[in-house]
């Protein structure tokens, strides 16, 4: 134990999804060693409160290994706080409405608990904004865990902000797929002004034809989208921007039996979800032909080649979750090859 000094990392992320957690404000006090793993690791009641749960178990076990590696800030340990910024269940749907609450948990941790130096998590990028805003004033240290933004980037704004998932690559990992089906010709669908500019490039670059660009829609637009894309005849289409407002669109389409089918695939960078999805009831908004509309729908995550040691942290992070899953009489399938992103 490296006992000279401490530091705490603040954890921060919708904890209020996780049920039997009690809190001060917004700080976990009590509760999370009693959390039900096997539920948490069940895929038949998996939702976001199990993708969050293991989203900052990897950050607990990275800090957990560092503690241990006398290399690493070696007369230093690190601890952990958790504060949850999330609104709760079935307040709202709409993951920027709670930046409120996620501005008031960065408030608070900078006011009342000192000791926290960084924070690490969050899942949307609704409340990412605000509070990458707030303790990027305060000068707090902020990797955000999940979040796919351009926008977050801009560090006139947003200075002591970073993101662990990478903007650059998507391009080329949608490249490698089209070139796999000798497909040459693409459309671009999005809710952004200035859309896929990493993707646009890299299609460019591979002489990729792309038929057209949409740009700020939402599900309204879709017999206007269904129409112009018919008309072009683009039957592989590509979306970025907002999940939310992408997943609407493309069920909608579905729906109406238009640009979804055998005939199209889609590319999504951040998954079609819905509301029900919060809940673990994807068919909640669209009935039971959710999944079945999901057919088309690839979604590549555009990661770089890892580097030898970022194989290596990869490969110790897996053995520190079989470790832990163990007296659950589970295991943690996964392979961190460097080719597994595409």
């Amino acid at each position: 134990m490296k006992n000279q000094s401490s530091i705490t990392i603040g954890l921060i992320g919708p904890y209020i999804w996780i049920p039997g957690l009690q809190y001060n404000g917004s700080f976990v006090t009590s509760g999370y060693e009693s959390i039900n793993i096997t539920r948490m690791s069940d895929l038949d009641q998996w939702d976001y409160s199990s993708w969050w749960f293991w989203n900052q178990k990897g950050a607990e076990l990275a800090i957990q290994d560092i503690n241990r590696d006398p290399t690493i800030l070696p007369n230093t340990t690190i601890k952990i706080k958790r504060f949850n910024d999330f609104c709760p269940y079935g307040l709202t749907s709409n993951t920027a409405l709670c930046g409120g609450q996620a501005m008031t948990t960065a408030l608070e941790i900078y006011e009342q608990h000192p000791d926290v130096v960084a924070v690490f998590g969050d899942f949307f990028g609704g409340t990412a904004a605000r509070t990458a805003e707030v303790f990027s004033h305060l000068k707090i240290p902020f990797c955000a865990s999940s979040t796919v933004s351009a926008a977050l980037l801009n560090k006139q704004i947003y200075p002591y902000f970073f993101e662990t998932l990478t903007m650059t690559g998507f391009g080329n990992a949608i490249y490698q797929l089209l070139k796999t089906w000798n497909v040459k010709r693409v459309a671009i669908v999005s809710n952004q002004l200035n859309p896929c500019t990493d993707i646009v490039a890299a299609l460019v670059y591979h002489g990729i034809q792309i038929l057209q660009i949409i740009r700020l829609v939402s599900y309204k637009d879709a017999e206007y989208i269904a129409n112009s894309l018919e008309r072009v005849d683009a039957r592989y289409i590509i979306t970025c921007g907002s999940s939310r407002v992408m997943s609407d669109l493309y069920l909608t389409l579905g729906k109406m039996q238009r640009l979804v089918g055998p005939r199209y695939v889609w590319f999504t960078q951040n998954g079609f979800t819905t509301n029900g999805c919060l809940t673990g009831n994807c068919t909640a908004d669209f009935g039971p032909e959710y999944y079945r509309l999901l057919k088309g729908v690839v979604q590549p995550y555009g990661i770089n080649l890892n580097t030898p040691a970022m194989n290596t942290l990869q490969n110790k992070l897996v053995e520190n979750i079989q470790k832990f899953q163990e007296p659950w009489g589970m295991k943690f399938d996964l392979d961190p090859s460097p080719t597994n992103s595409i």
